[in-house]
């Protein structure tokens, strides 16, 4: 367990480095910010999935359908996001989704339906995620 919980946290901090080297300033900043926007949008469609996961893993509970539910909607906001043309609105989108996400995970963490090491790593992640996306947003202005 102890390994696993390793090589997921190393993992997961190998993706927050494309969160960051694209926000870093670079002339081709189109480029980037597209870049950025699907590069999040696959991030957050997979957060969705982890909803799924707590379902299938785990003993029948009684808002099991509520979480399902929810886990399709990081999907849909991410899919959304790739077809709006608006930089900024995406952005802020995208900034509410991975917060709104994290706090479900938190929720979900204290009704010990995820484990503690997941929402500590979860809270990392988001800060960096967080973080630049609202970097991101502002070097839209």
């Amino acid at each position: 367990q102890q390994t696993i919980n390793s090589n997921l946290s190393r993992l997961s901090w190998d993706h927050t480095v494309c969160f960051i080297s694209i926000v870093l300033p670079n002339p081709t900043r189109i480029l980037d910010n597209l870049a950025f926007i699907y590069y999040s949008a696959v991030i957050l469609s997979f957060l969705g999935g982890a909803n799924w996961g707590i379902v299938v893993n785990g003993p029948e509970r009684d808002d099991d359908t509520k979480i399902l539910s929810l886990g399709v909607f990081p999907s849909l906001i991410a899919w959304t996001t790739l077809v709006v043309q608006n930089t900024s609105l995406v952005l802020l989108t995208l900034f509410i989704a991975f917060i709104f996400q994290y706090i479900f995970d938190w929720v979900a963490e204290k009704k010990y339906y995820l484990p503690s090491w997941y929402i500590e790593l979860r809270t990392k992640l988001t800060l960096v995620v967080s973080a630049s996306i609202l970097i991101m947003w502002c070097s839209d202005f």
